[in-house]
Protein backbone atom coordinates (compact mmCIF):
# COMPACT_ATOMS: atom_id res chain seq x y z
CA UNK A 1 0.00 0.00 0.00
CA UNK A 2 1.27 3.01 -0.96
CA UNK A 3 1.89 6.33 0.83
CA UNK A 4 -0.78 9.48 -0.08
CA UNK A 5 -0.36 13.06 0.63
CA UNK A 6 -3.88 14.15 2.26
CA UNK A 7 -4.76 16.71 -0.03
CA UNK A 8 -9.11 17.63 -0.86
CA UNK A 9 -8.73 15.59 -4.05
CA UNK A 10 -7.93 12.22 -2.05
CA UNK A 11 -10.78 12.31 -0.09
CA UNK A 12 -12.54 9.31 -1.86
CA UNK A 13 -9.65 7.12 -0.48
CA UNK A 14 -10.29 8.12 2.81
CA UNK A 15 -12.14 5.58 5.26
CA UNK A 16 -13.27 3.17 2.15
CA UNK A 17 -14.99 6.38 0.55
CA UNK A 18 -17.26 6.78 2.98
CA UNK A 19 -15.97 10.35 3.40
CA UNK A 20 -16.60 11.12 0.16
CA UNK A 21 -19.83 9.43 -0.11
CA UNK A 22 -20.89 11.86 3.56
CA UNK A 23 -20.49 14.26 1.08
CA UNK A 24 -21.66 13.36 -2.11
CA UNK A 25 -24.97 12.51 0.24
CA UNK A 26 -25.22 16.04 1.39
CA UNK A 27 -24.59 17.74 -1.88
CA UNK A 28 -27.53 15.12 -3.27
CA UNK A 29 -30.01 16.36 -0.21
CA UNK A 30 -28.86 19.82 -1.00
CA UNK A 31 -29.54 20.33 -4.57
CA UNK A 32 -32.91 18.09 -4.00
CA UNK A 33 -33.82 20.49 -1.42
CA UNK A 34 -33.02 23.95 -3.82
CA UNK A 35 -35.46 21.82 -6.39
CA UNK A 36 -38.07 20.92 -4.03
CA UNK A 37 -38.30 24.57 -2.63
CA UNK A 38 -37.10 26.58 -4.89
CA UNK A 39 -38.80 30.39 -3.37
CA UNK A 40 -37.03 29.50 -0.17
CA UNK A 41 -34.28 31.93 -0.97
CA UNK A 42 -31.86 30.92 2.32
CA UNK A 43 -29.03 29.11 0.98
CA UNK A 44 -28.09 25.73 1.55
CA UNK A 45 -25.07 24.86 3.48
CA UNK A 46 -22.43 21.87 3.41
CA UNK A 47 -20.01 22.28 5.80
CA UNK A 48 -16.57 19.97 5.66
CA UNK A 49 -14.61 19.91 9.21
CA UNK A 50 -11.67 18.31 9.39
CA UNK A 51 -9.63 17.86 12.96
CA UNK A 52 -6.15 17.55 13.68
CA UNK A 53 -5.04 16.44 16.85
CA UNK A 54 -1.15 16.01 17.41
CA UNK A 55 0.51 12.68 19.05
CA UNK A 56 3.91 13.27 20.51
CA UNK A 57 6.29 10.94 20.27
CA UNK A 58 8.72 10.03 23.23
CA UNK A 59 10.90 12.93 22.21
CA UNK A 60 8.21 15.35 23.21
CA UNK A 61 8.30 15.71 19.22
CA UNK A 62 5.54 15.42 16.52
CA UNK A 63 5.29 11.58 16.41
CA UNK A 64 1.67 11.43 14.85
CA UNK A 65 -1.34 13.37 13.64
CA UNK A 66 -4.90 11.89 14.07
CA UNK A 67 -7.14 13.47 11.57
CA UNK A 68 -11.03 12.84 11.33
CA UNK A 69 -13.96 14.25 9.45
CA UNK A 70 -17.18 15.63 9.56
CA UNK A 71 -19.42 16.59 7.14
CA UNK A 72 -23.11 18.08 8.05
CA UNK A 73 -25.41 20.00 5.54
CA UNK A 74 -27.55 22.46 6.48
CA UNK A 75 -31.22 23.15 4.41
CA UNK A 76 -33.87 26.29 6.06
CA UNK A 77 -36.13 24.90 8.50
CA UNK A 78 -39.29 23.25 6.82
CA UNK A 79 -42.20 25.54 7.47
CA UNK A 80 -45.68 24.79 7.66
CA UNK A 81 -48.24 27.36 7.74
CA UNK A 82 -49.89 28.24 11.33
CA UNK A 83 -53.10 26.97 12.71
CA UNK A 84 -55.28 28.45 14.95
CA UNK A 85 -56.51 25.67 16.94
CA UNK A 86 -58.83 25.22 19.78
CA UNK A 87 -58.21 23.27 23.24
CA UNK A 88 -60.82 20.49 24.30
CA UNK A 89 -60.88 18.54 28.06
CA UNK A 90 -61.81 14.66 27.72
CA UNK A 91 -62.63 12.52 30.23
CA UNK A 92 -60.04 9.11 29.92
CA UNK A 93 -62.83 6.43 30.70
CA UNK A 94 -59.98 4.12 31.63
CA UNK A 95 -58.35 5.99 33.83
CA UNK A 96 -60.82 8.83 35.29
CA UNK A 97 -58.22 11.37 34.53
CA UNK A 98 -58.93 15.10 32.46
CA UNK A 99 -56.87 15.12 29.10
CA UNK A 100 -56.58 18.30 27.10
CA UNK A 101 -56.15 18.08 23.28
CA UNK A 102 -56.09 20.52 20.23
CA UNK A 103 -58.85 20.46 17.85
CA UNK A 104 -59.17 22.16 14.28
CA UNK A 105 -61.39 22.58 11.39
CA UNK A 106 -60.06 21.03 8.27
CA UNK A 107 -62.14 23.02 6.04
CA UNK A 108 -61.51 26.00 7.67
CA UNK A 109 -57.53 26.29 9.08
CA UNK A 110 -58.07 29.67 10.44
CA UNK A 111 -61.18 29.48 12.55
CA UNK A 112 -61.43 26.22 14.94
CA UNK A 113 -65.32 27.66 15.62
CA UNK A 114 -66.52 27.62 12.76
CA UNK A 115 -68.80 24.71 12.77
CA UNK A 116 -68.80 23.37 8.50
CA UNK A 117 -71.63 21.10 7.65
CA UNK A 118 -70.32 17.40 7.20
CA UNK A 119 -70.49 16.37 3.36
CA UNK A 120 -73.13 13.77 2.35
CA UNK A 121 -72.66 10.92 3.53
CA UNK A 122 -69.99 11.64 6.14
CA UNK A 123 -71.20 10.86 10.14
CA UNK A 124 -71.22 14.32 12.36
CA UNK A 125 -68.44 13.59 14.41
CA UNK A 126 -67.67 15.44 18.11
CA UNK A 127 -63.70 15.89 17.80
Amino acid sequence: MALKKLSIADLAALDSGRVAAAFDAQLAAAIADCSDRPEVETARKIKLEISLTPIMDSRRDLGEVVVGFEIQGKSPALKSREYTMDHRSERDRTTGRTQMHLVFNEDAHGDPHNQSLPLDGENDRDP
